[in-house]
């Protein structure tokens, strides 16, 4: 399918809106029948990737559901992320850092306590449960090929390397070969494998699609393959040169990335142009797998009482603070991920501005199914903000693994944590020995592209003070000690950036105007 046929197929549903009240978000387990929920989950997709290029999300999740167009990551990598997901815990609580194990735990192999995760919640609540597509990195190694995790009752899982074409699943129990054939398209068959457990499931589902695009693919490890219908539609797609883009002044920056990152060369830059092309295309796949999915609950009688979750496990760096390719870190561009709603309760076409995370998405899964976590949850969930304005967070918790973002290279130099609010973001740094090495921080008002760390600035001290209790206690937090609901002071103002590179959407935002704080408009694409 082509974007011509793909936007004239999603114009069909455009007049898709659901009557039912809020009332019905806020508790699903009141309603008569519980409703079946999809999370729809990409791989890397960062925030600032306009959906206004998927014409079936824009027109079918974002027309008809809410955007959250401030949702973060709270630990910006996969298997870190994935697992948040499943315990709706964060990574100091579950105990995976990253994926793969370092000097704190990380990968499949350290995941402890899969029959305690949220499959495992809601099919206790009755719901049918399904993942299909990507677990946690390093699953499907050795004696894990035919491992189904507790809880599932449908289970087709990518076996480690992920691969587009010529790759292995764990269908229930059998492993199943692909090849390179046009249906062998890993997305393709991600989509219909979901679409044939919604087609046969006689009572309300639990479902996670977690196909991976546009994750890097095998054998060519820094760009993603598309689907051969879509190669070359953004071949000439200009890449973006913001501010930070082979950001030149890195003495601000912590010490293992001024070591170890250089400015970007020809090779380089080529290589983030590439990979900006290829995730462009291949995230059209994952589009045409939203529209399939959507027209077929319509054409069963059973959208009206689906709750449809569109987001991603963590953003993406394009060449911004000189990373052609990467994420881990704690900069705006790995963090920001995408988050949509829709279902019954939830008015159509509007955004919020609220800082969500991860966590609370596995929350909101939880009260929608009516179901009883077996952990305590460091979210909340979303399903106040599904009526408008509600009292929320004012900062929360983000930390990670400080990984060197390049070439393959995964070497864990140490590890952060650190505050964000609205406003402002202050991060710590340890070493591998768990010694303090640093710290950063960002008046994101004023530097919405994270270009000056001033942790030392005098103007800032008196915010900062505030800002290192709250991180040391959120750094052990646990349920509501996870919660910052007071107000923040503010540092004396700064500097302001100039108007041609966006602004701060600290309100309500309506969708058509929306400018988020990291997009601008295309530079020329100066080789």
């Amino acid at each position: 399918m082509n974007m011509k046929s793909a936007a004239a197929a999603v114009s069909l549903f455009l007049s898709l809106l659901l009557p039912l009240g809020v009332a019905a978000a806020r508790d699903a387990s009141k309603q008569a029948t519980p409703p079946n929920i999809i999370v729809i989950m990409t791989d890397d997709q960062r925030d600032v990737d306009p959906l206004e290029r998927m014409p079936n999300v824009q027109a079918l999740m974002v027309g008809q559901g809410v955007r959250f167009v401030n949702s973060f990551a709270v630990n910006p990598v996969c298997c870190a992320s994935r697992a948040s997901f499943l315990t709706g815990q964060y990574s100091h609580n579950d105990g995976i850092w990253d994926n793969k194990s370092g000097p704190r735990p990380g990968g499949f192999k350290d995941f402890k306590g899969d029959d305690n995760t949220i499959a495992c919640w809601t099919q206790a609540a009755g719901y049918r449960t399904a993942l299909i597509g990507k677990y946690l990195n390093g699953y499907g190694k050795g004696k894990a090929a035919k491992y189904i995790p507790p809880c599932w009752n449908y289970w087709w899982g990518l076996t480690h390397p992920f691969r587009y074409y010529d790759y292995e699943a764990n269908d229930n129990g059998t492993v199943r070969v692909y090849g390179k054939r046009d249906s062998d398209y890993q997305e393709d068959v991600v989509s219909g494998l979901a679409q044939q457990f919604i087609t046969q499931s006689k009572q309300p589902f639990f479902l996670w699609i977690t196909g991976i695009a546009p994750h890097a693919g095998y054998p060519a490890v820094n760009v993603p393959v598309p689907p051969k219908r879509y190669k070359d539609t953004f071949k000439n797609l200009k890449l973006p040169r913001p501010p930070n883009f082979n950001e030149a002044g890195f003495a601000d920056k912590p010490r293992f990335l001024r070591r170890h990152m250089p400015l970007m060369d020809k090779a380089s830059v080529d290589l983030a142009r590439q990979s900006y092309r290829r995730r462009a295309e291949t995230v059209l796949a994952a589009d045409d797998m939203v529209g399939a999915i959507i027209g077929l609950l319509q054409s069963k009688g059973m959208l009206a009482n689906t709750y449809i979750v569109f987001t991603s496990d963590n953003g993406y760096f394009n060449g911004e603070h000189r990373i052609p390719v990467g994420k881990h870190l704690l900069y705006e561009e790995s963090l920001r991920v995408p988050l949509v709603i829709r279902g019954p309760g939830i008015p159509a076409g509007q955004t919020r501005a609220e800082m969500v995370s991860n966590l609370d998405l596995s929350a909101t899964v939880v009260q929608l199914a009516g179901a009883t976590p077996g952990r305590t949850l460091d979210g909340r969930s979303l399903a106040p903000l599904f009526a408008g304005d509600q009292p929320w967070r004012t900062a929360m918790l983000m930390e990670g693994a400080d990984v060197l973002p390049l070439g393959g290279d995964e070497t864990v130099y140490g590890y952060y944590s650190a505050v964000r609010s609205a406003d402002y973001i202050y991060a710590e740094h340890v070493n591998r020995q768990e010694k303090h090495v640093g710290a950063e921080f960002y008046d994101l008002g004023a530097d919405p592209y994270q270009l000056e760390s001033r942790p030392d600035d005098p103007k800032y001290q008196q915010l900062i003070a505030q800002l290192k209790p709250m991180l040391a206690n959120l750094r052990g937090c646990s349920g509501d000690s996870c919660w910052i609901g007071d107000a923040l002071a503010k540092a004396p103002p700064q500097r302001t950036v100039k108007p041609d590179i966006g602004s701060v959407c600290t309100v309500r935002c309506g969708h058509l105007d929306l400018k988020h704080p990291l997009e601008r408009a295309e530079a020329p694409d100066v080789r």
